[in-house]
């Protein structure tokens, strides 16, 4: 799905890629879709980008400085996108079902970070940095095996903060 949409006060107006089927009569004759000058759209404050077999995310996507929330649910990603790092403003990140290894330390620069989705990704380990995001009140670790000691290390350190695990195993310390 491309969304493309402005916001009016504090409604957004989204048109999504069905509406404008209209401008383009056959979808499947699109082949390329560039957002080079993605910082043109500096007032932009969601993108969904799922289910789009993203392998990487260009260094421009951090020139969105008022972006709040972005979702990358189902592509292949491997890195935990660092760019991210760098846009403070983002307070919703959904990294769900992608191939993620670990969480760089940088994550604390995201102060206003409030929803995290790491759901069914490779993680190993989290850094300690995770526990300094003061406006932290979700996030997603379900379909990750994690053991009992590192379940409870986490919802300690996190204990301001909805943590969703699976059951423990004793498959990783």
């Amino acid at each position: 799905m491309l969304s493309i949409g402005s916001y009016a006060q504090d409604s957004p107006v989204v048109y999504e890629w069905e509406e404008l089927r209209s401008l383009v009569h056959d979808p499947d004759t699109i082949e390329a879709i560039s957002f080079r000058k993605m910082n043109r759209y500096k007032n932009l404050r969601s993108v969904d980008f799922s289910k789009n077999n993203l392998s990487e995310l260009p260094d421009s996507i951090s020139s969105l400085k008022k972006l709040e929330k972005i979702d990358l649910e189902r592509n292949k990603l491997d890195i935990f996108p660092i760019q991210f790092c760098r846009m403070t403003s983002l307070r919703w990140i959904n990294l769900g079902l992608n191939t993620i290894g670990n969480v760089p330390a940088c994550i604390e620069g995201l102060d206003d970070l409030e929803r995290l989705y790491l759901y069914d990704n490779p993680i190993t380990t989290l850094p300690e940095e995770l526990s300094n995001l003061k406006s932290l009140k979700y996030i997603d670790l379900s379909g990750i095996r994690f053991s009992p000691e590192f379940q409870k290390i986490w919802t300690e350190r996190l204990a301001n903060v909805k943590v969703e695990f699976d059951s423990p195993c004793d498959c990783m310390k």
